[in-house]
């Protein structure tokens, strides 16, 4: 019988240290990052007559900006948890020679994401993490006038990327603050006309909040 109280006391006692061990399931991480493209494409045009064309080389790409980002995790362990997340920059799109910018105008960059997120433990208060992303990118278009016929309506698209970062805590409550990165493979292909591939890394930095 004694054997039995102080094996359910161990028992008891392992299972409340696990308890506590165990890591808040819900995280929410919520602020402001950049939108830095990586990826540009050069078109060349033919004007003219068919008796006098003229190669114009135009170059078209993504401009850097900031832009906001929130999303949530529930964790299913101390390893393995879900993602979900959005953000929404507004980066300028240029089209320019060799002489300068031809036209420019902002243009709306929307990912929403979802996949797998694998924790590789904590150091301190410091929580580090990375996954696979699947990737739905909408997109509003550019009004950039163009003096030729090209067609800047970017398709939306789905697509993959990778996200990783690290979760500082903040003292000994549910607050603590956050660095994310993350790729994604955007091709921003429009109708008939150039695919503008910005492929951008997004940085991002803000506030946590796990319960």
């Amino acid at each position: 019988m004694k054997k039995l109280l102080v094996g359910l006391c161990v028992g008891l006692s392992s299972l409340a240290a696990l308890a506590q061990a165990t890591p808040a399931q819900h995280t929410v991480r919520f602020g402001g990052g950049f939108f830095l493209p990586t990826g540009d494409v050069d078109i060349s045009i033919r004007t003219g007559d068919d008796d006098d064309l003229v190669d114009v080389s135009n170059r078209n790409e993504f401009k850097s900006t900031f832009g906001v980002a929130a999303g949530y995790e529930y964790r299913f362990n101390d390893l393995v948890g879900i993602d979900v997340g959005a953000r929404y920059y507004r980066p300028e799109v240029e089209r320019s020679r060799r002489t300068g910018s031809l036209a420019e105008d902002k243009a709306g960059f929307l990912p929403i994401t979802a996949g797998a997120m694998f924790h590789f433990g904590e150091v301190g208060r410091f929580s580090f993490y990375a996954g696979p992303q699947l990737v739905w990118v909408l997109y509003t278009d550019p009004d950039l006038d163009p003096d030729i016929d090209i067609d800047y309506s970017f398709d939306d698209e789905i697509t993959w990327g990778v996200k990783g970062g690290v979760d500082y805590q903040v003292g000994n409550g549910p607050w603590g603050v956050s660095a994310v990165l993350e790729y994604i493979d955007a091709a921003a292909e429009t109708k008939g006309g150039p695919k503008l591939r910005p492929n951008p890394l997004l940085v991002s930095f803000g506030a946590v909040y796990r319960f």
